[in-house]
């Protein structure tokens, strides 16, 4: 009887939120956000309040800019903790600054986040396959010294080609650096996968923080 109680509490909570975002829906207030309106907005005050309903809508973009109002404290109470956990919603729907930002939090601990270089080598995983040149610099020289990660010269060498591309100076030193501790074997082993690595990841199009 009791758990038949608690179902019951349940289910007349689910259908009250269904209501609830139909009547969003039928007036208008929340679907109906773009970032259009958000651009078009006449004060700051206005934005912040479209990227909220757009970020309430799983936006990665909007949940990331509103980590940063938490963070900051702009049109919002200053609250790390708020802050942090629209980082962490951004990050989860894949928005990939929002993953570099964790790693890199994770690697020089800032907003409360524990050193944990493994959580850092993941993230700096995922913001790299989406394209992000940083992330792309920092995940190869962490192959490099082994640092969160088994270290692997092949793996750096690729990753490090990758974030060169845009031609920045620390990212082409570094792999180069990383092609002098190679064997012969190791560099032919690693150009022979740089064009499929070329192929998935060094596309910005691909990228979902392009949204």
């Amino acid at each position: 009887m009791r758990h038949k109680h608690y179902a019951i509490n349940f289910i007349s909570l689910r259908i009250s939120k269904l209501c609830l975002f139909v009547l969003l829906f039928q007036s208008g207030n929340l679907l109906a956000v773009s970032w259009d309106e958000v651009y078009q907005a006449k004060s700051k005050y206005e934005k912040h309040v479209k990227i909220v309903q757009l970020a309430q809508l799983e936006d990665s973009r909007a949940q990331f800019v509103l980590s940063h109002h938490y963070r900051l404290g702009e049109h919002v109470q200053k609250d790390g903790n708020k802050a942090n956990e629209w980082l962490f919603k951004s990050a989860n729907n894949g928005y990939a600054e929002a993953e570099y930002m964790l790693a890199s939090s994770y690697n020089t601990p800032r907003y409360n986040f524990s050193l944990d270089y493994e959580q850092s080598v993941m993230w700096l995983k995922r913001a790299a396959k989406q394209g992000h040149l940083d992330a792309q610099y920092e995940l190869g020289e962490q192959y490099h010294v082994g640092l969160g990660v088994e270290r692997d010269l092949i793996l750096s060498y690729i990753w490090l080609n990758l974030a060169s591309r845009s031609n920045r100076f620390l990212a082409t030193r570094s792999r180069l650096m990383v092609k002098d501790e190679m064997t012969d074997q190791q560099i032919k082993t690693a150009d022979a996968q740089l064009p499929e690595y070329f192929k998935r990841y060094a596309d910005n199009n691909n990228m979902r923080n392009a949204q």
